[in-house]
């Protein structure tokens, strides 16, 4: 999903308004591809130091430590590393912007850093991880800044509104997520949010984010999307009715944490597909 947030970005959202940002092909998916094994990287490095959270909240899933052993998880998080590197060397080369290799190595160390210290710490976690998506959505458009700033400025309001939605929706799925894992991240003596507050105060905060959303939604329907009855029938049905139903899923006695992760997921996914109706 994030490589094809980053083409509509580069290939829609950018012609759409007279943008002066020109890439080519080759830079683009050279540097899209290295962001996706960073993201890649980050999921084997999370999964190897989540190894005793998923003994208890994911067992049938575990890889690490099951399928795969710790020494060889460890050789493949490195070689991603590795070639995200090279291919991003490559592409930064090509578009003359070496300079800025900066941003792909610290998004790299704060996904290490993520998955080592930061996800048990309360809240900040949720809030980093969320961060990382919204960086993943400014790659291009910081690397490709015009100096035309009338242009610039209006591009970049638009992807400021796309941004708010994304981290709003990513936010409110990781703090769910952390309620669906309460138990072992309580055996691995992590601190989100569920097990300082209580899963009823979290509650109350999910409802908030997703309140938040619902007006983040609006708002950029109004501002920045077309209106037509395609526009109207996509934000309807794909964006804002699977977060109703997370509401309503909430409201149940026993609450099904990873259908509303679902939800949450399809949701946050067309609401970056809601690029092709600028």
């Amino acid at each position: 999903m994030i490589g094809l947030t980053q083409y509509l970005i580069v290939f829609v959202v950018y012609p759409q308004y007279n943008y002066p940002a020109t890439i080519h092909t080759i830079s683009f998916g050279l540097i899209s591809f290295a962001t996706l094994l960073i993201a890649g990287a980050g999921n084997v490095i999370n999964d190897f130091f989540d190894q005793k959270t998923d003994n208890i909240n994911r067992v049938s899933k575990k890889v690490i430590g099951k399928s795969i052993k710790e020494s060889s998880a460890l050789i493949y998080y490195i070689s991603l590393n590795l070639i995200a590197l090279i291919v991003l060397c490559w592409g930064l080369f090509l578009l003359n912007q070496m300079s800025k290799i900066w941003l792909f190595i610290a998004c790299g160390f704060f996904l290490y850093l993520y998955s080592k210290r930061l996800k048990g710490v309360f809240l900040l976690g949720n809030l980093v991880v969320s961060l990382l998506i919204v960086i993943s959505l400014w790659v291009f458009p910081f690397l490709i800044a015009s100096q035309k700033k009338f242009d610039q400025d209006y591009v970049f309001e638009f992807l400021v509104s796309v941004s708010i939605l994304a981290f709003l929706l990513n936010l409110t799925r990781e703090i769910n997520k952390d309620i669906e894992d309460i138990k072992g991240d309580y055996a691995s003596g992590h601190q989100t949010l569920p097990i300082l507050l209580g899963r009823k105060s979290t509650h109350y905060i999910i409802y908030f984010l997703l309140f938040l959303s619902l007006v983040s939604i609006q708002l950029h329907f109004y501002f920045w999307i077309a209106r037509s009855w395609w526009s109207i029938l996509y934000f309807t049905l794909l964006i804002f009715t699977p977060l109703l139903f997370v509401i309503f899923e909430y409201q149940k006695n026993k609450i099904n944490y990873k259908k509303i992760s679902l939800l949450l997921k399809i949701s946050m996914c067309f609401g970056l597909g809601s690029l092709l109706f600028i």
